[in-house]
């Protein structure tokens, strides 16, 4: 039985990474040009969170989801307590998020740029091109 989940488990993360690099490929589109100063400030926004531990992964394989709120334009999203070690893959997918926890493909341009991992933590630079700031959720897979 463990056998046979943890093959599930891998399988699913597969599955992910491979929709996650697809989709993120078909919808990406050169960016806009901006004034050097814009980039700057872009650039310095950032959001912390802690990971919920009771809806991480197990057996060596972490799946955790986590939403963020008012993220507009560049963000590096800082996910502290995930457990994955440097040098560990994971992969992280981006969707807009609905009422009630529900997600879907609305008409915001999203995407992730960078994924670091460092000491059992993750951050990740995404892009939300939208007119005001949104609600999203990343998924998180390490394998």
């Amino acid at each position: 039985m463990k056998r046979s989940s943890k093959l599930i488990t891998m399988l699913a993360a597969f599955a992910l990474l491979i929709s996650g690099f697809f989709g993120v490929a078909a919808s990406a589109s050169p960016e806009p040009a901006a004034p050097p100063s814009a980039v700057a400030k872009v650039g310095e926004q950032t959001a912390q969170a802690s990971l919920d531990k009771s809806r991480a992964g197990v057996q060596g394989t972490i799946s955790y989801r986590h939403q963020w709120c008012g993220i507009q334009g560049f963000y590096n999203l800082n996910l502290t307590g995930l457990g994955a070690y440097n040098g560990q893959a994971v992969a992280v997918t981006i969707s807009e998020s609905g009422d009630g926890g529900s997600e879907f493909i609305g008409s915001a341009v999203m995407t992730v740029h960078n994924v670091s991992v460092w000491n059992g933590n993750v951050t990740v630079k995404v892009n939300v091109q939208w007119g005001s700031p949104l609600c999203v959720w990343t998924h998180y897979v390490a394998i």
